[in-house]
C-alpha cells in the first residue's frame, strides 16, 4: 500500500498523470481487503490532490472530506492540517472556515509543543539541581571525613606526647628517688 502510494505520489509530483488514479485506488483496495487503516487518510488526500489537478472538483472535495474525517478519527493533527489545506484549495467558498480550523489546530499543536518543551526543561533543571546537591553532599562527606581523620591524628599525637612526657616525669621521679 505504502509503496503504491509513494510511487503514485512521485509520478504525480513529476507531472506524469498516467495510471496514477489506478495506483491510488489499488492501494486503497489492498488496505480495505487487509483491514489496514494506517495510511488510508493520506491515500484519500493524495486522491483528492490528483482529482484537483485533473479538474474533477467533485471527487477532489469528496476525497478531501474523507481524508479529513479519517485524520480526525485517527487523532492525527499533522494529517488534519494537510487535509484542511487541501479542503481550502478544493472548496474556496469555505476556505475561511478551513483556514480558521487550520490556525486553531496549528496553535494548539504549538501550545502542546511548548508545554512539553517546558516540562523537559523543568525536568532537566531539577535533574541538574539534584546532581549538584548530590555533589555537594559528597563534598561535605569528604570534608567531614578529612576533619575527622585530622582530629584523630591530633588526638593520637597528643596522647603519644602526653604519654612520653608522663614517662619522662616518672623517670625523673625515679632518678630523684634513687639519688635521695
Amino acid at each position: 500500500c505504502f509503496v503504491l502510494d509513494n510511487f503514485a505520489k512521485t509520478k504525480f509530483k513529476m507531472g506524469q498523470f498516467d495510471k496514477i488514479e489506478n495506483y491510488y485506488l489499488k492501494a486503497s483496495k489492498i488496505r480495505d481487503s487487509l483491514r489496514i487503516e494506517q495510511g488510508s487518510n493520506l491515500n484519500q488526500l493524495y486522491l483528492s490532490e490528483y482529482y484537483a489537478a485533473t479538474k474533477d472538483s467533485a471527487k477532489a472535495k469528496k476525497f478531501a472530506h474523507k481524508a479529513y474525517e479519517l485524520s480526525k478519527s485517527f487523532r492525527a493533527p499533522k494529517d488534519m492540517l494537510l487535509c484542511l489545506k487541501q479542503l481550502a484549495k478544493v472548496e474556496p467558498k469555505n476556505a475561511l472556515k478551513y483556514s480558521q480550523d487550520y490556525i486553531r489546530i496549528s496553535d494548539s499543536m504549538q501550545q502542546l509543543e511548548r508545554e512539553s518543551r517546558n516540562k523537559f526543561a523543568k525536568i532537566a533543571y531539577e535533574t541538574e539541581e539534584i546532581t549538584n546537591e548530590k555533589e555537594a553532599a559528597v563534598h561535605q562527606k569528604w570534608i567531614f571525613l578529612g576533619v575527622s581523620v585530622l582530629i584523630l591524628i591530633i588526638a593520637v599525637l597528643l596522647y603519644v606526647t602526653l604519654n612520653k612526657r608522663n614517662k619522662q616525669i616518672g623517670r625523673a621521679l625515679v632518678q630523684t628517688q634513687e639519688k635521695s
